[in-house]
Parts: C-alpha cells; structure tokens; sequence
C-alpha cells in the first residue's frame, strides 16, 4: 500500500529521517512521517511476532497434547536461544551493508524472504511433523526461523531508532510492543483453535476444523512476503546526512567493553539478566502443565485471546503518557503485577483438578491473565522507550541490540534449565524458592532503578565519539530523585 501527499510519496517524504533531527523532546507534535514510520515499525514487529508465536507457543501447545515430557520442552524453549545472542550480529549490521539498499534494508529482505520461503515449506509439511511428533526437524526448523527472526529485530530496531530515537521514542517503543501482539495473535491465539478439530466441533459446529494448518502456513508466508515488498519499495534510507563515522566490527565489539566500565550499564545489565529467575519455576512449565493435567489447550488460548484487546490499548495509553526519566516508575508497578501473578500461578498449578473445580479455574485464569496483561505491557513498554532514549546514535543497532539481547538471556537461560531439574517430587518447593528470590531481589535493586532513570543519557554512552580511545564518562550528578518524585506519573 502507498500513501501518498500532494508533494511527496511514502518513501521520499515520510521515512526519509530529517537531516538535523530535533532534540529529546516528549512535547514534539506527531507529524504525517511519523505516523507512517509508526506504521512500518508496526508491521515489522508482525514479522516476528508471528515467527516467534508459532515457533515458541503454538508448537509448544500443540505438542504438549500429544504428551511430551519436561526434558522435550526444555529442548523446545532452545528454539529462543538466537534471541538472546542477537548482539553477535548487531555489529554486522552497523559495519558491513550494501549501501544501494541501506543499512538496515540489507538485512531486513533477506530474512523476511527466507522466512516466507521456510512458512511455504511448512505449509505442505507441517501435518505430518506434528502427527508423527518429529522433533528433531521441528526444532531445526524454529530454530532457523528464530535465528532469521534476531538477524530481522536487530535491523528493525536501529531503523527505529534512525526515525524515532530522537522524536517519539515512548510510542516507538509501543508500536513494536503492538506489531508483536498482532503477529502473536495470528500465529498463537487464533491459530490454536481454529485448527483444533476439536473446538471447532464443540463451538462452532463443524467437523473438522476451521482452518487447517497449512492454511495458516501459507498466509503467514504471504503475510511475511508482503511486508518485505514494502520494505523494498517504501523504505528509503540516506546515511549521506548523518555526520557518524562509519566503524569496523572489530571497533565496535572492542567498544562493547564500555558496557562492563559504565557502573550504571553494568549493574543495569546483571538487574535484566538475573531479575526473571524466581518466576522460572512456573513461567517454564504452566502452560504444558495445566493441557496435561485436563484444562483444554483451545480453552487457554481462547481466554486470551479475549484479552487482546488490552495491550493495544495499554501499549499507546504507556506510550503516550511515558515522559522521559520516569519509565522505571512504570517498570516496577509492572514487576509488583507480576509478583501477585506469579503467586496466582503457583496456586493454580498445586490445586487445579479438572473433575472437581474446572470452572472456578475457569475464572481464576480470566483474572489473572488480565493482570499479567497489564504487568507485562507496562514492563517492556516502559523499558523499550529507556533502552530506545539511551542508545547511541553512532552504534544504534549494536548498541541497543546489546542490552536487548542481555534482557532476552535473562527471560530465557532460567526457563532452560528449570524444566531439566524440575520432577513432581520439587516442584512446589522451587516455586516457593522462587517467590522468596523475587522479593529479595527487588529489594536491593528498585532503588537503583529510580535512581537510574535520572541519569543523563551522555552519563550511558558507552563512547564519547567514535574511537575506543577516546572512551570517557561523565560524573553522575549528586541529586537524586526520591521515591515519590519518580513515581509520581503513576498518581
């Protein structure tokens, strides 16, 4: 689709960055370019969300009816494991590029290519896959896709911040939050039960059902396809404006030191990658557990599904609404969300009975899920617009994809490990286990986090222009924002 103005197309006009961008300012107006470059961050994230539903949801549910074990789903959760070592690429994609295409359109067409192609494959594979449980092929399958998938989010996201990092970064922030939902709701809460014989027979009264899995497959594949045709039309990049020296692989990863001797990076850092683990007990596991135990795998996806709406809503209304030097505010009333779903959670797991209390679980799921929903878009927005407002101009990507990458190992190394120790005989005391970790570690820690929204952002370079050598920071200033200061957008 082109959008077009009485002077200029999408491509000229709307994703060309301006040449001098303004400064941080959250008062900016929001312009017809950054509409369309909200728009094209949109359907990027659907990209990936769709890749990442169906590889790391879908297929786990799927599967777990047909009665895997813990160990199968611990090799499963590795289909992520490119996610969270996405910053191996990133320099790649700041240093080498065709510079015809651009830096980012360089990598962004092949992987959506490749990707569609592997969706079309799927689409005359996939039955005979999950019916003869094949996991060695769906594994090597997801795992291309998800490896294509980090490749695909690193570009993204320095294209997000090439036109948003200086403008709108707390919308930027919400409009990848979205396209990722949208992706996730196709390729898991849609998916699920219109291709389930069995719901579709029970609600909606056919005999087979809805859609089938090559359907979705194939549409996926158009879907993936057509983005990538946007990209290649509408999307315009000029890196002759931008006064940065262009830098080496070997210069940037040497300048990745800079993360470990910037004492707020570094303690920053071991908050994102070690914060996840008292929730690894249950997050690993509750799903597969609650399909083995009788609570119908089309029932769970249907109520959430039901609760899709909300996170577009909460996305834009954190987004619009975050202001900068106030987004951990938001980012610990998540965690507090999160803690009393977690909780909910581990209760579920002890007491859930299929003959005796399906339907109060019915309703506990409801809440909880709408809970967890508005914990968790408040976590990621609030910290996507820090990550997005603190990244430096002359390393977008590789320096933005470093911490994303960090924060994507510490939400998965704890669920790879859980389910290979995990049997019914500890369960409940490593959920217990973790519920203490939780609490004592954000007992140490949020005060560092208020403290670090007010940080300047040349306090957070990891640089001081473009050389290793010229490597200096800056003092933090002796002021420091006190409890109610901080948080004071959430009243």
């Amino acid at each position: 689709m082109q959008v077009q103005n009485s002077e200029n197309t999408f491509a000229q006009d709307a994703l060309t960055p301006m040449a001098h961008p303004p400064k941080e300012d959250e008062g900016l107006p929001i312009t017809k370019k950054d509409v369309y470059t909200l728009l094209l961050i949109v359907m990027l994230s659907i990209c990936q969300g769709i890749t990442l539903g169906f590889c790391i949801q879908s297929m786990l549910l799927i599967l777990a009816e047909r009665g895997i074990d813990y160990a199968t789903v611990g090799v499963l959760l590795l289909v992520k494991a490119p996610i969270s070592f996405k910053f191996v690429f990133a320099p790649l994609s700041d240093s080498y590029y065709i510079k015809r295409l651009g830096r980012r359109k360089t990598y962004l067409l092949p992987a959506e290519i490749i990707l569609g192609m592997i969706f079309m494959y799927l689409s005359y594979e996939i039955d005979d896959l999950v019916n003869n449980v094949k996991i060695p092929v769906i594994f090597g399958l997801c795992f291309t896709m998800v490896l294509l998938i980090a490749i695909h989010n690193v570009a993204e996201r320095g294209l997000t911040i090439h036109y948003q990092g200086n403008r709108h970064h707390s919308l930027a922030a919400a409009s990848q939050l979205c396209g990722n939902i949208i992706g996730i709701v196709c390729s898991f809460f849609v998916l699920v039960p219109l291709s389930s014989p069995k719901f579709c027979r029970e609600h909606l009264g056919t005999q087979a059902e809805l859609i089938p899995l090559w359907m979705f497959m194939m549409a996926f594949a158009f879907i993936i396809w057509g983005v990538a045709l946007c990209v290649f039309f509408y999307v315009e990049e000029n890196e002759d404006h931008e006064d940065i020296e262009k830098l080496d692989y070997i210069t940037i990863v040497k300048m990745f030191r800079g993360f470990y001797e910037n004492r707020y990076l570094r303690r920053y850092l071991l908050i994102v990658l070690f914060f996840k683990v008292g929730y690894a007990p249950v997050t690993a596991i509750f799903e597969v557990v609650l399909v083995q135990k009788g609570f119908a795998k089309e029932t769970l996806t249907l109520i959430i599904s039901c609760t899709a709406p909300l996170p577009f809503i909460l996305a834009f209304v954190i987004g619009r609404i975050l202001r900068n030097k106030k987004e951990f505010s938001f980012f610990l009333f998540g965690q507090v969300l999160h803690t009393i779903v977690y909780v909910a959670q581990v209760w579920v797991l002890q007491t859930f009975d299929k003959s005796k209390n399906y339907d109060l679980m019915f309703y506990c799921m409801i809440g909880f899920i709408l809970i967890a929903e508005v914990g968790g878009i408040t976590i990621l927005t609030a910290k996507n617009a820090f990550d997005l407002r603190i990244a430096e101009k002359s390393i977008e990507s590789s320096y933005y994809t470093v911490i994303s990458s960090i924060s994507n190992l510490g939400d998965n190394w704890p669920i790879w490990i859980i389910p290979f120790i995990l049997n019914e005989n500890n369960e409940f005391a490593l959920q217990i286990a973790g519920g203490i970790y939780t609490v004592i570690f954000w007992i140490f820690n949020w005060k560092f986090l208020l403290e670090l929204q007010a940080v300047p952002k040349d306090n957070l370079r990891i640089s001081i222009g473009s050389s290793i050598d010229n490597r200096k920071f800056i003092e933090m200033p002796e002021e420091k924002p006190s409890f109610t200061q901080a948080t004071a957008n959430l009243i």
